[in-house]
Order: structure tokens, then C-alpha cells, then sequence
């Protein structure tokens, strides 16, 4: 059955597809877009997640460890969203730091920080089940940086006077739909940290999990894109987390995960090192130095 849509106009692939006239619509009249195009289009309106409400596509989401385990660009729900790319706001105020990771107390826009390098914070999150396998994220093939590879279990940009420990709670809330029900601070957080739960009604979890930790302090890392003309200076910290419970994936940040024993990144690094993000490389890296071992 074909959808009504109350639309005036709509364009896909580069074609516009008009509502017609009460005229068009009383008689016969030429078609002058292929049905072919018509039904693709109609097929790409169905299927975006965007027809889908997002407390609807975070419960289709829901993936075990077994499942994620498997997940592949082939097997991957389409609630997963393999070609959306999530958007971001350009004019997203990071607040910006000194050469010692010191705040200038001031903020610049997202767009601007990254073109012109200056120093801002993120936090990364590695997550390990109880078999010692590491949940990685792959980036959409459709990213302009490292795109198409695997990446850290959570990552995100701090908030403006936002602490790590914050960012790291508010971002596996956001990406994965893990809460972490312990209001403890962590040693090494910063002063102004608060409990990092929910923040989202519309995409909370039931999920919970404790035990995060910090496993790196904070430390630069300095990569240049020049093809896309950025620049990206980041005092980043890590932290761990332990997770066994099934997971709840948000579609808007998230394309695919997968469960890998940590052995087998390892290895897989070594040998394919484009097949993962550089900074997850170098923060392997550090990390495995802390763990004293490369298993």
C-alpha cells in the first residue's frame, strides 16, 4: 500500500516529488518520474530511523552480549542505523584549556576549536565483559575522519565546567544506555563531578552498572586532518568499565558494536592498524602499559 503523506514537497536523490493539483488528481496524466525512483524513494522514507520514535528504536535496539558479540554491517537491525551519520552542532561551545590543561575560562565554538587546534578535554571509556573481551564501536563509513573503523567503547567531548567522570557517565548513558547507579566519586575526578546519571528521559535505560574507574590520567593527544582541514588537540582520560548486562543501543550515536577478546584487538592492531581509529591505538597503547601484559 502506498503512504499518504501530508508533505508538499519532498526531495531524494536529487529528484523533487511535488503533491499534486486537485486537477492531476480528478484525470490521467503523464508520469515523468520512473516508478522505479518513485518506489525507492518511498522505501528510503520508510526505512530511516526517523519514522521510528526514539524511545521505539532504543527498545529494538536492546543487544545482548551474545548478540553484539556477532553484529556485523550484514546482520546489524536497521533500528542500528548502518548509513546514518549522527549529526553535530557546529556552534557546540567547548570550553578551552592552556598547553597544561589549564582552563582559560572561556568557551569556542565546536567547528572553531577544531579548525584552529586549540587545546580542549574528552574522556574515553573502554568496556570489558567478565570474559575479558572489550566492546568496540565501528565508525560510519560515511565519517570524513577514520571512517569505516573500529573504535573506543564510548567516547565523548566534555561539557562546558563538565568533570570526566561526568562526561564518562553521560556518554555511556547516551551511546549505550549503561546508568551507573553509584553516586561514589572515583579517585581522580575532578572537583566539580557529579553522579553522571540519566540525563535523557527519552532514552534512559533500565540497564545499570557499577565499577567505573579511571585508568589513565589525563594526557594529550594531537592529531592533524589535514584533508578535512582540522586539527584535534584533546586532553583525554580513560576509564574502565566492567559490563555484563545486555545493551541499549542508541541509534543516533552508535552504528555498530561488537564484543572482542582483548588478545585478538591486540593482535588485530598489529597487524591492521587501519583497521582501527589512531586514537584508540594510542590509547591502547597506554593502557596495556598499565595492565602490564599484552593479553
Amino acid at each position: 500500500k502506498l503512504h499518504k503523506f501530508k508533505i508538499k514537497n519532498h526531495t531524494v536523490a536529487n529528484q523533487t516529488f511535488a503533491k499534486p493539483s486537485a486537477n492531476e488528481m480528478s484525470g490521467a496524466r503523464r508520469l515523468t518520474t520512473p516508478l522505479s525512483a518513485v518506489a525507492a524513494a518511498i522505501a528510503r522514507l520508510h526505512s530511516t530511523p526517523a519514522c521510528v520514535p526514539v524511545h521505539l528504536r532504543r527498545q529494538q535496539a536492546v543487544l545482548s552480549p551474545a548478540t553484539a558479540r556477532t553484529m556485523s554491517s550484514s546482520t546489524a537491525p536497521s533500528t542500528a542505523a548502518s548509513q546514518h551519520v549522527p549529526a553535530w552542532d557546529p556552534s557546540e561551545p567547548f570550553e578551552v584549556f592552556d598547553a597544561e590543561n589549564r582552563s582559560l575560562g572561556r568557551t569556542v565554538p565546536r567547528k572553531t576549536v577544531h579548525e584552529q587546534g586549540l587545546f580542549h578535554r574528552s574522556v574515553q571509556v573502554l568496556v570489558f565483559n567478565s570474559k575479558n573481551e572489550l566492546l568496540l564501536q565501528r565508525r560510519s563509513p560515511h565519517k570524513d575522519i577514520a571512517p569505516g573503523t573500529w573504535d573506543l567503547s564510548c567516547s565523548e567531548h566534555l561539557q562546558p565546567r563538565e568533570s570526566y567522570e561526568a562526561a564518562a557517565r553521560r556518554g555511556l548513558n547516551e551511546e549505550l544506555g549503561i546508568i551507573i547507579i553509584t553516586d561514589t566519586p572515583n579517585k581522580g575526578s575532578d572537583s566539580d563531578s557529579d553522579s553522571g546519571t540519566s540525563q535523557k528521559g527519552d532514552v534512559a535505560s533500565p540497564v545499570s552498572a557499577s565499577g567505573l574507574r579511571q585508568v589513565l590520567p589525563a594526557f594529550l593527544q594531537d592529531n592533524a586532518y589535514p584533508h578535512v582541514g582540522l586539527t584535534d588537540r584533546e586532553f583525554v582520560e580513560c576509564w574502565e568499565l566492567h559490563h555484563d548486562a545486555p545493551l541499549n543501543i542508541n541509534p543516533e550515536e552508535v552504528t555498530e558494536v561488537a564484543w572482542k577478546p582483548l588478545a585478538e584487538v591486540v593482535d588485530e592492531m598489529a597487524r591492521h592498524p587501519q583497521s582501527y581509529a589512531p586514537w584508540l591505538r594510542d590509547s591502547m597503547a597506554r593502557y596495556l602499559k598499565t595492565r602490564g601484559n599484552n593479553n
